[in-house]
Order: structure tokens, then sequence, then C-alpha cells
């Protein structure tokens, strides 16, 4: 069946995701892009991180009430060019205009976290939305606190390297299948904590990441087969 869409242009959507919550918990807004050089897709580690939190705790954009309306909008399925059986499946938006919405929710998600900052985003490409909205807004974002366990404030002394150095923690987050396990042996408010059990500030997150074009496999798609569709 086509999806019901409630409207057919940008402007309409842009004003949808200005009224849409995209709230989240103190320390509990995750992001991700990418995938790593192992093949790992982060959105995948970022979902399965979510579910080893408590109840709650943490939450991905698409799991926002913004997010969750845009992922059933189907923006991108069937892209406009795409042949389809049914008239009223194709999105009434171009993919360039279905990223514009999501990259509007994006920095709107951003922008309004507080706290710490975990961020899935080892290997992600400079092209994309958080490098290119969500990242930025972080660190312009005075309620945040760290992102992936390096202070706001550290990361602003110099631009030019603060994403590389939130990279480069990244690679010490859950991999795939791990964050459950994790989860059980850490107590409550330790991940994406910045101090260790000790108390001793802490230099580092969660185990190990990597991206596509290093492991010989084809670089994802801009377009996926899911209700949110790009690549971020």
């Amino acid at each position: 069946m086509p999806a019901q869409r409630d409207h057919n242009t940008l402007r309409a959507y842009e004003q949808e995701v200005s009224a849409r919550s995209v709230a989240t918990p103190q320390d509990g807004a995750v992001f991700f892009s990418g995938s790593t050089k192992s093949g790992e897709d982060n959105r995948l580690r970022a979902e399965d991180f979510v579910k080893g939190q408590p109840a709650g705790k943490s939450m991905l954009i698409d799991q926002t009430p913004c997010g969750v309306y845009l992922t059933h909008q189907e923006l991108y399925q069937p892209q406009i060019n795409q042949p389809t059986r049914y008239p009223g499946e194709r999105s009434p938006l171009t993919t360039d205009d279905a990223d514009k919405v999501w990259d509007h929710a994006s920095e709107r998600f951003a922008k309004e976290a507080s706290g710490h900052a975990v961020c899935f985003v080892d290997g992600a490409r400079s092209d994309r939305s958080f490098r290119g909205k969500e990242f930025p807004a972080l660190l312009a974002n005075e309620k945040i606190t760290d992102v992936n366990g390096i202070s706001r404030s550290e990361l602003q002394k110099d631009p030019k390297t603060a994403f590389g150095r939130v990279e480069e923690k990244a690679r010490e987050l859950p991999p795939l299948g791990r964050a459950s396990e994790q989860s059980k042996e850490t107590p409550r408010g330790e991940i994406g904590s910045t101090k260790e059990r000790s108390g001793s500030p802490r230099n580092n997150l969660p185990s190990r990441v990597l991206s596509r074009e290093a492991a010989g496999q084809p670089a994802p798609s801009k377009e996926r087969e899911r209700g949110r569709a790009y690549e971020r």
C-alpha cells in the first residue's frame, strides 16, 4: 500500500518539522552517521546502544515524535523519478528536498540536546547531515557538556580538529552486539559519562570502530530502503 502523505511541498514539511518535538532526556541524545571501515553500519550500532540503556534513557532522532512522523511519511520511497505501480505511491518531494527536511530535523535535534552526547560517527562523511548540521549545532549548544566524553569547551578551542577527536573516541564505543552486554556490567549513568567509575576524568568511552571503502565494499548509497532513506 502507498504511504499516506500529509503534504506535497517542501515548505509544508519544514513547518511540520518546526512544530514537532525532537526533545530527548538529559544525557540521552544519540547520533549516528556512515559506516565503519569494517563495514558496520553506525545506525545499527546506535540502535543497539540505545536498546542496551534503561528504557527512556537514550534516543535517536528517529525515536522522537518528529522523527517518527517523518519516517511514516516515507519521503524517499519511491523517489520522484522512479517507476511505481501506484499513482499515489511516489514521494511528493525530490531526494534533495527530502534531505532538506531531514537536515532541518537533525539540526533541531542537536540544538535541543543536553548533557552528554554519544555519537557513532567513525567513518562519517563530510557531506552528510551529522558533520554538516548536527555537529556544528552540538558545538554551539550551551546545554551540551561533552561529545563522546570530550568537553564541548575543549572541542571549541580548535574547530578544525574537533570532529577528528570525536571520531577517534567513536572507535571506542561498543561494536554491534556489545552494547546490551556492556549495559549489564556498567552501572546506570556510566556510559556517556565524563568520569570513570573511580571518579577520575574519563578519557575513553566504551570498544572499536572503522568505513566500507577500506574494507573493499562499495560506499553505501545515498538512499536506503527504510522510511528514512538517506545516508547520514
